[in-house]
């Protein structure tokens, strides 16, 4: 496992920035290296243990049952990108399938690239909770923690919006 001590998240921005960073990493399981030494500054393991390690830095920030959701939505997110990978040997999508994942049949027609995306889909919505938003493909019903509902709710809209003002 690789992981530098100095990439541990100690507050909400800080763990907000590295999801982001496994957002774009993860599926590729290729992370950046240090301009120093060449060397990355973490590997798949590194990166979830570095996150839960900033979840627990952060718990008195989130309380524990925010934290403790938190933890479960990254074990999940994890679980996904492994079987995902078991499933496609790392393999990209393939080319000849543009925009694969709008398909009703995706998760039976692709299940290795379904599951890395439903990871990734996790790791978003573990970001949306530490900024305090509403995640929006995580359950309902599995939520522990209090939600705000000043807060606006994603819309199957909002999801599908391909572009406008805000972009």
């Amino acid at each position: 496992m690789i992981y530098r001590e100095g990439t541990v998240p100690k507050t909400p921005g800080q763990l907000r920035d590295e999801i982001g960073v496994a957002i774009l990493n993860v599926p590729r399981r290729i992370f950046p290296c240090s301009p120093i030494d060449g060397k990355p500054y973490w590997d798949f393991e590194g990166i979830f243990c570095s996150m839960e390690r900033g979840i627990e830095n952060l718990r008195k920030h989130f309380s524990d049952a925010k934290a403790d959701q938190l933890l479960d939505m990254l074990v999940q997110a994890k679980a996904h990108h492994e079987e995902g990978w078991r499933l496609t040997g790392g393999e990209a999508p393939p080319k000849n399938r543009p925009r694969w994942w709008e398909s009703k049949d995706a998760p039976t027609e692709m299940p290795g690239w379904w599951q890395r995306r439903l990871g990734s889909a996790l790791l978003q919505d573990i970001q949306m909770a530490v900024i305090g938003r509403r995640p929006w493909a995580y359950p309902k019903e599995l939520y522990r923690w209090r939600l705000d509902h000043s807060l606006p709710e994603l819309s199957e809209a909002d999801l599908l919006n391909k572009g406008g003002e805000d972009d």
